[in-house]
């Protein structure tokens, strides 16, 4: 991958972490085209997707599991800008083998208080609905 490389939203744990926390219309007309797989293991029906939306939405983090390369696990939280807007997203990637529950929960804290003080540091402000998913015990 390359750093000036655009990856599909659909297919990586940033990317469904930043369309979770999109307007409606933005995100149905995202999924509205077709939606290529990069791997077997990419969701490509916008019926799934959108369940996985939801459950981002619920529990304030996204979880890909293969979706944008074979054997590679990621998990990712939005940034938000001063506007209150989705504006990026903080994700760890790792081997599937190494992702074990004890170091996902790991992940998950680090990631939710690097994004609450990223989001701060550019000026923004999490959402409160999402700030005190961020603290509740995972």
């Amino acid at each position: 991958m390359e750093d000036a490389d655009i990856l599909p939203l659909h297919a990586t744990s940033s990317g469904l972490a930043v369309l979770a926390h999109l307007p409606s219309e933005t995100i149905q007309a995202i999924l509205s085209g077709p939606l290529a797989a990069v791997t077997e293991k990419t969701m490509t029906d916008a019926a799934s997707i959108h369940r996985a939306l939801d459950q981002i939405r619920a529990t304030g983090v996204a979880e890909s599991a293969g979706g944008f390369e074979p054997d590679v696990d990621s998990l990712a939280v939005p940034l938000f800008d001063a506007f209150g807007q989705v504006s990026g997203a903080l994700a760890v990637a790792a081997p599937a083998a190494r992702m074990s529950a004890d170091l996902t929960l790991k992940v998950r804290r680090a990631l939710t208080e690097a994004a609450a003080e990223t989001t701060r540091l550019l000026g923004g402000a999490v959402p409160p609905e999402l700030a005190q998913k961020w603290q509740a015990p995972a």
